[in-house]
């Protein structure tokens, strides 16, 4: 089982991934990290 499966495999993952989807249309929500820090 690939990592698609997994996340398609129950109800709870499916809502899990649907959740996530949505918060990336939220650029709002995202964490900047400048690569020159790291």
């Amino acid at each position: 089982m690939d990592e698609t499966d997994y996340l398609l495999s129950t109800e709870a993952n499916r809502q899990h991934l649907q959740e996530a989807i949505e918060s990336l249309k939220n650029p709002d929500s995202y964490i900047y990290v400048d690569a020159a820090n790291l």
